[in-house]
C-alpha cells in the first residue's frame, strides 16, 4: 500500500545518499569508486521510480501539476547542487561528500507525507476517510454533478481496490456514478 510505498522512497533515498557520502569518501581508489558509482546510479533510478509510484495518488485533478513539480524539482535540485558543491568552494570529492549528506536530509522530507486515508510512514489512516472522499474534495458539487468527476470516482474505486482486502471499503456511489 501507500506506507510501504513511502517507506521503500525513504530507504531507497537514504541508500542513495549514503552511497553517495561513500563515493566522496573513496576518491583515493578507482575500482572502489566504479562499483559504488554503479550501486548509487541504480539507487538512484529507483528513487526516482519509487518518487512516481507515489506522484500519481497525490491528487487525480492536478497530476500534470504534480508530476512537472516532481520532475522540475529534481532538475532544480540537480543545477541547485552543482552551484553549491562543484562550483570551485569544495574538492569534487569533499562536493560529492556534501551532496550525499544533503540527499539524506532532504529525504527526511518524505516522513511527513500523510494521506488520510491510507496514513503515513508512522501513523495509520484516519477513521472513516475514503479514497473517495479525498479525491473528490477536488471537485465543487457543480463538478460532480456535471459528471466532471466520473473518472476520478474511477480512479479512486481503484486506488480503494489495492487496499488489504481486511481493509477495503467501497467508497460510496454518488449521485453522479448513476449517469
Amino acid at each position: 500500500g501507500m506506507r510501504g510505498r513511502l517507506w521503500a522512497l525513504w530507504i531507497i533515498q537514504t541508500v542513495e545518499g549514503v552511497l553517495c557520502v561513500v563515493l566522496g569518501l573513496l576518491y583515493f581508489t578507482l575500482p572502489g569508486t566504479l562499483v559504488v558509482m554503479i550501486f548509487f546510479s541504480l539507487f538512484v533510478q529507483m528513487a526516482e521510480g519509487a518518487s512516481y509510484a507515489v506522484v500519481p495518488y497525490v491528487s487525480k485533478r492536478s497530476l500534470g501539476i504534480c508530476a512537472g513539480f516532481i520532475g522540475a524539482g529534481g532538475n532544480a535540485g540537480s543545477v541547485i547542487s552543482q552551484a553549491i558543491f562543484f562550483k570551485g568552494a569544495y574538492t569534487t570529492h569533499l562536493g560529492i561528500t556534501y551532496m550525499g549528506i544533503m540527499i539524506i536530509a532532504v529525504t527526511l522530507l518524505v516522513i511527513p507525507i500523510y494521506f488520510p486515508m491510507w496514513g503515513g510512514m508512522f501513523c495509520g489512516p484516519k477513521e472513516g476517510v475514503t479514497e473517495a472522499d479525498y479525491y473528490l474534495a477536488d471537485f465543487t458539487k457543480e463538478e460532480r454533478e456535471a459528471g466532471i468527476a466520473s473518472s476520478v470516482m474511477k480512479f479512486a474505486k481503484e486506488a480503494a481496490s489495492e487496499r488489504a482486502a481486511k481493509d477495503r471499503e467501497e467508497p460510496a456511489a454518488s449521485p453522479t456514478d448513476k449517469v
